[in-house]
């Protein structure tokens, strides 16, 4: 019967300091949403209502991945003045994590006034305050964000 003699060398190895764990990585996304934001007036935390600046703090301090702007982003008319005026002012500082979705405010238009100087068609003060990350003209595209994948949709 043969027998098998194993040697093991040992070496002398430096002591290393295990190394710190890596900051724990978030798994999810963190999403933050909200729609029907904003009036024609500022809103400076109008204890009646409109209280549109502390969601948008609120939002702010959450730090989201991604801001979903549900529509009707400004009221009453979505004119392109009134979103530089109201909703940016407020809500401006997320537009680079926002992903906004039209409402029926965002593209007003009054039957029974069709000739109302307010009326547009095409949505033109929601795509021209957001631009190109509200896929224009048709506002309609989805996205993946962690294990979300996110539909908007312009109904």
């Amino acid at each position: 019967m043969a027998v098998a003699l194993i040697m093991v060398a040992v070496m002398a190895l430096p002591v290393v300091a295990p190394a710190a764990p890596a900051p724990a990585a978030r798994l999810e996304a963190v999403l933050a949403a909200a729609g029907d934001i904003c009036g024609t007036h500022l809103a400076w935390n109008n204890p009646q209502r409109h209280q549109y600046d502390n969601v948008a703090d609120l939002i702010e301090a959450m730090n989201p991945d991604k801001f979903l702007m549900l529509g009707d982003a400004q009221h009453e008319d979505g004119l392109l003045s009134d979103y530089q005026t109201y909703y940016d002012s407020e809500f401006g500082k997320l537009l680079p994590i926002t992903a906004p979705t039209p409402g029926n405010h965002d593209y007003y238009w009054d039957y029974w006034a069709p000739n109302n100087p307010h009326t547009t068609y095409d949505g033109e003060g929601y795509f021209g305050y957001f631009g190109a990350i509200a896929y224009p003209p048709y506002g309609y595209y989805s996205f993946s964000i962690g294990s979300w994948h996110i539909v908007c949709i312009n109904s």
